[in-house]
């Protein structure tokens, strides 16, 4: 306790949870050999410790200098997945928890905004293959959150971006980094609904892009080249869940088609959008009958 004390007097603000962490692995490793009320008092400078971080390092950050928070962050993440590295059952899961949002706030502030997403995106992909190593399930459930949250930054924040890195949109630079490491997610997932979430999701942020990306005469276009994609993708690669993903992306522009494009595009774009979705569909159904298993 007066080491705690001393600790959040003389300390930074940006390491006090840190500190606090550090100091609760300590104590509960001295829990193992010196008696049970170190490892509680490690489990209670581990909550202080949580609750700091929350406070200081993600919520309340206008004191702070940028190098001095990232790095807090980033020691009381590593302090998180140290304590998880020695405790069992509910702590241990709590502890991986908390350094996964930690973690996922040090990319935050580390990186310049339009990578934000991608990075989460990564951060979960990576989750994934830890859970399949470890058999740690709380991985996987951080990697859905974390796959969740980057498609919601993306489309929040990034599709609107008007810049570009190089010759490439922010926004396609973005978005098709997220699809790809959802995507990616997808094939290191060993849960078959954990797979069809992210195959969906990285569906649902590719169709999204092209939403903000191509014009509204093309857009049916745009999404009919994406569901066969899908579809040649979950052939090659035996997904069932890229060819449904496809056939509803299919569906979904034959609905648009139908509900929209007749009525409020030109001549020539309806020719265009019914001549291109039509032999789509046919090229669609030929492979499909063929190779279906």
């Amino acid at each position: 306790a007066w080491a705690a004390l001393v600790t959040g007097h003389e300390l930074r603000r940006e390491f006090v949870a840190a500190a606090w962490l550090g100091l609760a692995v300590a104590a509960i490793e001295l829990g193992r050999s010196r008696g049970r009320e170190f490892r509680w008092s490690g489990f209670a400078l581990g909550a202080a410790g949580l609750a700091a971080a929350l406070v200081l390092n993600a919520v309340d950050t206008g004191y702070a200098a940028p190098a001095a928070l990232k790095a807090g962050t980033l020691l009381a993440a590593a302090a998180c997945f140290a304590a998880a590295l020695r405790l069992a059952g509910g702590a241990r899961a709590a502890s991986s928890s908390a350094g996964a949002f930690l973690l996922a706030v040090f990319l935050w502030h580390a990186l310049p905004g339009a990578a934000v997403a991608a990075a989460w995106a990564a951060l979960g992909a990576v989750l994934v293959a830890a859970a399949w190593r470890t058999g740690h399930r709380p991985f996987a459930v951080h990697a859905l959150l974390l796959g969740a949250a980057g498609f919601i930054r993306a489309w929040a924040h990034d599709f609107g971006l008007d810049g570009t890195i190089g010759a490439i949109p922010l926004r396609v630079a973005s978005g098709g980094g997220v699809a790809a490491l959802l995507f990616a997610a997808q094939f290191l997932a060993r849960d078959r609904r954990a797979r069809a979430f992210y195959a969906l999701l990285g569906a649902a942020t590719l169709a999204v892009l092209a939403g903000y990306q191509v014009s509204g005469r093309m857009l049916t276009v745009a999404w009919g080249a994406e569901a066969a994609l899908l579809l040649a993708g979950g052939f090659a690669a035996r997904e069932r869940v890229l060819r449904l993903s496809g056939l509803l992306l299919f569906l979904l522009c034959l609905g648009k088609l139908f509900s929209h494009d007749l009525r409020e595009l030109d001549a020539f774009s309806r020719i265009v959008s019914f001549l291109v979705l039509g032999l789509l569909l046919v090229a669609a159904s030929w492979v499909y009958s063929r190779l279906r298993e």
